[in-house]
């Protein structure tokens, strides 16, 4: 029988009312329309699109963080489709889906990476094609965007 933790509980109700509220203030109760209407009908659909899909494949493969998972290929398996899922998410969720995501990632014991210059071309990198999809409208940092390795 697998176990949550309190802090996993926790952690995914945060990620799902993030991704809700996220939802909300952009499809039903946009304060940001004139920033949304300079976007193309298409090109808003399509960010939709992959956000939710990837959104899914996260909410699918978090299973692998669960504490006692009894096969441990399986759980490896999940978590590298997570990490995979999340490096997509930097272009096509809210801000605050991000940040959510990031306190579980955090919740799960990752401890940041040495800022290597890779590692900061690639933040750097993520944050100005943030930057242009969305036309400069993020509150994100380079140092948001959590390069993580599975192991």
């Amino acid at each position: 029988m697998v176990e949550f933790t309190n802090e996993f509980i926790i952690t995914l109700a945060s990620i799902l009312s993030s991704a809700f509220i996220a939802y909300y203030t952009t499809r039903v109760n946009n304060p940001n329309s004139q920033e949304v209407a300079k976007m193309t009908a298409q090109k808003v659909t399509r960010i939709w699109s992959q956000s939710e899909e990837i959104c899914f494949t996260i909410l699918n493969d978090i299973e692998g963080f669960y504490v006692g998972h009894s096969d441990k290929e399986e759980a490896l398996k999940l978590k590298q489709d997570f990490t995979k899922a999340y490096r997509h998410i930097w272009l096509y969720s809210s801000d605050e889906v991000i940040k959510a995501i990031n306190a579980f990632i955090i919740s799960q014991g990752y401890i940041k990476q040495n800022e290597t210059p890779q590692i900061k071309a690639v933040a750097e990198m993520v944050y100005q094609m943030r930057k242009t999809i969305y036309y400069g409208k993020t509150q994100l940092k380079p140092e948001d965007f959590l390069v993580i390795k599975v192991v």
